[in-house]
């Protein structure tokens, strides 16, 4: 299965990754966009880790899906609906069960460190 930009949302991503990781175009796996450079979800797996860093996991918390969606607005295409973005961060991490787990900011990372990544991201 291949991702695309539009799945992820992310302008760091589709500016700067897709480019240089991506070989082929074609039709999306989890979207169904057409003409979108591909990837390999495990390909973004080093960018995830990085964001996902920020948060721990914790049974009060909300999905990881849920989480990147309202603090990032990745993964918000409305083309894919909660189970197939849950089916891509599966694929992204190689893990089946990250779409079952749930999680909360760390109190270290909120507010400062949130800020710090929107502006290293805009500068890139």
């Amino acid at each position: 299965m291949q991702c695309c930009p539009q799945c992820i949302g992310d302008q760091f991503l589709t500016a700067e990754v897709f480019p240089t990781l991506s070989a082929i175009a074609g039709e999306c796996s989890y979207c169904g966009a057409t003409g979108q450079r591909l990837l390999d979800p495990v390909a973004l797996q080093e960018e995830f880790e990085f964001l996902v860093g920020i948060y721990f996991e914790d049974a009060g918390g909300r999905s990881l899906g849920e989480r990147l969606r309202e603090d990032w607005s990745i993964l918000e295409n409305a083309r894919i609906s909660e189970g197939v973005a849950t089916r891509l961060l599966c694929d992204i991490f190689g893990d089946e069960g990250i779409g079952n787990k749930l999680f909360s900011l760390r109190e270290s990372a909120q507010s400062d460190a949130i800020l710090e990544w929107e502006r290293f991201r805009t500068e890139l």
